[in-house]
């Protein structure tokens, strides 16, 4: 039904050339999956088409695919940075494709089909609105007061549309690492002053100009067992967004903001759905004098690296290494960048600035203040609640998903003793689980229901394991709070359901009165989702149906905190 509600992919959107549809039953929870597919320049060629794959259900969005073609009409979509797999065959009219879904070792029939409203209906569409662009342009224009505040919607050249986003968790620095990480942020390249150069895929509006950059990450890997060959650092790329000089006035340098994207590997744009808020942040910041430098994460889009293997030390080391490269720029003020992050972001934001004490003031938007394990309870708790789950089942898979993030925290000699663990976890809850399934359906098979529940937990599980994951659901970010020193804007949604305003921010409070040197306004905005969008419930299947990407009010916050704290020039 949702699925059937959900508008067709256009070229304003995210300008897929084909886009696939799916329902995955997982007994207890359905899964709603979409397959994006660029065959069309700039994304993608005909004979090379790009796919991307997104859990609408989980919010995650942009997991690249390898497609694989096969003898009568069989296909493969394979997700390797989540380790599944699609097996399909295509019906006559090739509108459908019907086969199993593969994460670890249980298949589970799923069924593709092609949406409507594609390329040919998209680009006549596109005609028409720019016809009729161009007629309003010819006709007077009056001044709306109530419009809503947002920057030109004109799209910059596209980066390569790897953007990805995972399960919505967050993570920072465990402080017994402090000292060692404080010493490889230390060790990052100091840039040499330069200016911002033009290249071919500037793109300019009445504002700003926006340029493409790339930075090199002091780390580097070790090599592979094997082999002689030196593996290059990571390199970030991205697009800085800065304000045009007004006509007849002295040059000036420009306050500056890094921003770093929440949890799970994001392309520049913070791309969720048909939303690209990180776009519209900037642009709106460098009409009102700040300019911005946002750039794909690591393993994503045009930056190198491996996301997964990461965890947010890397992270912070990225925004440091970059928050550099903005200081050694000519056109901005050395003393007045700082960084700006989202969710995940927010965190590994007060990691750097605990590392590097010259940052020079944190712009947090929906930032944790609790460890993961805590945020992903509770987070799914809540959001099991508005879904009208009753008390009593919400104990029963809260009690499972706090087993299973203690086994994740452990480490197993081999798989067959973490399997005995799982098993063992789903069997002290089954009962509960057994009545929730025959609530839902009371023809439940649930020999078949505990075979798949067990295959949907594995799953899980799996990714629990990655080094991402394990830092994430230990790392307190408290102890950042009682060491940071710059001035800092934190602001919640009282819509989130994912990081919940009155459990993350008691904490924080308690960190700042053991740091009074610290000037930090906690702000609660009312009516606000996670994403900072106005919203109904907060729910994140509400997310594709907004037409914000960012709410006005969250955007004026920002601004008229700069001011007051004189980062915008007078």
């Amino acid at each position: 039904q949702k699925l059937a509600s959900m508008p067709p992919e256009t070229r304003s959107d995210l300008g897929a050339d084909s886009v696939w549809l799916g329902t995955l039953d997982f007994a207890v929870k359905k899964l709603e999956f979409r397959v994006r597919v660029y065959s069309s320049p700039p994304f993608g060629i005909e004979s090379a088409p790009r796919f991307l794959f997104d859990s609408i259900t989980q919010n995650v969005s942009g997991i690249p695919v390898q497609f694989t073609g096969g003898p009568g009409g069989k296909t493969t979509w394979e997700m390797k940075s989540i380790g599944a797999k699609f097996i399909g065959e295509f019906n006559e009219s090739r509108d459908e494709l019907d086969g199993r879904y593969i994460q670890n070792s249980q298949p589970l029939k799923l069924v593709f089909k092609r949406q409507p409203g594609e390329r040919k209906e998209q680009e006549q569409e596109t005609k028409e609105k720019e016809k009729e662009k161009e007629k309003e342009a010819k006709e007077p224009r009056v001044a709306d007061s109530n419009k809503e505040m947002r920057p030109s919607e004109k799209a910059e050249p596209a980066p390569t549309a790897k953007q990805s986003r995972a399960p919505q968790l967050e993570n920072p620095l465990p402080t017994a690492e402090a000292n060692k990480s404080t010493a490889n942020a230390a060790a990052l390249e100091v840039l040499e002053p330069r200016s911002i150069a033009p290249t071919m895929e500037t793109h300019a509006s009445e504002f700003y100009l926006e340029v493409p950059f790339e930075v090199a990450v002091g780390d580097k890997p070790k090599k592979a067992k094997g082999t002689d060959n030196q593996e290059s650092g990571v390199k970030l790329a991205g697009t800085i967004t800065i304000p045009k000089q007004k006509n007849k006035e002295a040059a000036r340098t420009f306050p500056a903001v890094v921003m770093l994207t929440g949890n799970g590997p994001h392309d520049r744009h913070q791309t969720i759905g048909r939303h690209r808020a990180f776009q519209t942040i900037a642009r709106f910041l460098a009409e009102n004098g700040i300019a911005s430098l946002r750039y794909d994460d690591r393993g994503v889009g045009q930056s190198t690296g491996d996301y997964w293997n990461a965890t947010s030390e890397d992270f912070a080391k990225d925004a440091i290494a970059v928050w550099k490269h903005a200081r050694s720029l000519t056109e901005l003020d050395p003393t007045r960048i700082g960084i700006l992050g989202h969710s995940e972001g927010g965190m590994v934001g007060t990691m750097a600035a605990v590392w590097e004490p010259e940052i020079a003031f944190l712009i947090l938007l929906a930032p944790p203040g609790v460890n993961g394990s805590e945020l992903l309870k509770s987070q799914i708790d809540r959001i099991s609640e508005m879904q009208g789950m009753t008390e009593a089942d919400r104990k029963v898979t809260m009690a499972l998903q706090g087993r299973l993030q203690e086994i994740a925290a452990g480490y197993f000699s081999d798989e067959k003793a973490m399997r005995r663990d799982i098993q063992s976890a789903i069997r002290e809850s089954w009962e509960g689980l057994k009545e929730i399934a025959k609530a839902q359906d009371p023809h439940s098979d649930l020999d078949k229901l505990k075979s798949d529940l067990t295959a949907q937990i594995e799953g899980q599980f799996q990714q629990l394991r990655l080094p991402w994951y394990r830092f994430f659901l230990n790392y307190d970010p408290c102890p950042n709070w009682m060491m940071m020193r710059c001035p800092t804007l934190a602001m919640w949604g009282s819509n989130d359901l994912q990081v919940l305003p009155e459990r993350n921010l008691k904490p924080l409070k308690v960190a700042l009165d053991r740091n009074p040197e610290l000037d930090a306004q906690l702000t609660i905005v009312p009516g606000l989702n996670h994403m900072l969008q106005a919203s109904v419930a907060g729910l994140p299947e509400e997310y594709e149906g907004i037409e914000e990407d960012i709410s006005p009010t969250a955007l004026s916050l920002i601004v008229d905190w700069a001011k007051k704290h004189g980062l915008l020039d007078k």
